[in-house]
């Protein structure tokens, strides 16, 4: 059953993961030519000495420019998703159950 709903339940981030890959490529913010670490020297040489964070400014860093709270997002909403059918099989009475079918609707809402 997962192999069913789990490429429909990602099939939206996929889209979108695709579509920001195809305006990175017409923007060249996206070049295969150069290796990661090239640009990374490049862009340090253009912008100068680079200011020294703390961990805790190193991590607010990366969950911003991670889209942290977005990710979570996301997988919230995949686990609210494929939480009910998995729930199905341990269930009393299947999706006859009334707990199951709250479940369901309180998803679907």
């Amino acid at each position: 059953m997962f192999c069913i709903l789990l490429p429909l339940a990602i099939s939206p981030a996929l889209v979108v993961l695709l579509i920001g890959d195809r305006r990175a490529k017409k923007l060249g913010a996206l070049s295969l030519a150069s290796s990661s670490y090239a640009r990374r020297q490049y862009l340090a040489s253009q912008s100068g000495p680079q200011e020294q964070r703390t961990a805790l400014q190193s991590c607010l860093y990366y969950w911003s420019r991670l889209n942290g709270f977005g990710f979570l997002l996301m997988g919230f909403a995949f686990v609210l998703l494929l939480a009910p059918m998995t729930l199905n099989t341990t269930a009393t009475g299947g999706y006859t159950n009334r707990e199951l079918f709250l479940v369901i609707f309180n998803d679907l809402r």
